[in-house]
């Protein structure tokens, strides 16, 4: 199993998504990859999130091949906020073993039906107190930021959607991100490639 990390906007992951990948590299083992995405803003994200996409359908491939696994190795996608968004429009290029979006910040009926992953291997972390989420989804003018991390993905079975407490990156803070790796590793099925 090969993770690549996906951050959000404003950040390039080191406060909160590469923590659950280090989390998971000293905990289990794990193959992490952190993907090298530009640091995007609120607005800025609005229209990059297409070349983004492209960018990430294009490490999922070099993933494979640099850290010396098959072409067809398992490739999990670990993503926070905007960079879930950019996890799930890569979904659509390029087939992946599974997808863990934490705090994501797309449309609580974002439909997954025409991603290359089946719907029972996408995990939705939300916060109900995930503020920040629920702010970014009053943004006007088709903004694609939404609140499913506030909510949950209503188009994923009902149990993949997995309550968090604290706000928008708490899940990223020890002991809890410890506890998310291991949440990762057990339920994507860990192992090798």
């Amino acid at each position: 199993m090969i993770y690549l990390v996906v951050h959000g906007i404003r950040s390039t992951g080191e406060q909160s998504i590469d923590r659950l990948g280090s989390a998971l590299m000293l905990r289990h083992g794990a193959q992490v990859v952190d993907v090298d995405l530009p640091v995007r803003n609120t607005f800025s994200a609005r229209w990059t999130l297409s070349g983004d996409a492209k960018r990430l359908a294009t490490s999922v491939v070099h993933a494979r091949s640099s850290v010396g696994a098959k072409p067809h190795a398992p490739v999990t996608l670990l993503c926070h906020s905007h960079g879930c968004g950019v996890g799930l429009a890569a979904a659509r290029m390029t087939p992946v073993h599974a997808i863990w979006m934490f705090n994501p910040a797309v449309s609580h009926g974002y439909d997954v039906s025409r991603l290359l992953v089946p719907a029972d291997r996408i995990w939705c972390v939300y916060s109900k107190q995930d503020w920040i989420v629920r702010l970014g989804a009053l943004i006007p003018f088709d903004h694609p930021f939404g609140n499913a991390g506030a909510r949950g993905l209503s188009t994923i079975p009902r149990e993949n959607n997995l309550e968090a407490d604290g706000g928008h990156s708490a899940c990223f803070k020890w002991p809890q991100v410890g506890q998310w790796a291991d949440e990762v590793h057990r339920r994507t099925g860990g192992g090798g490639a």
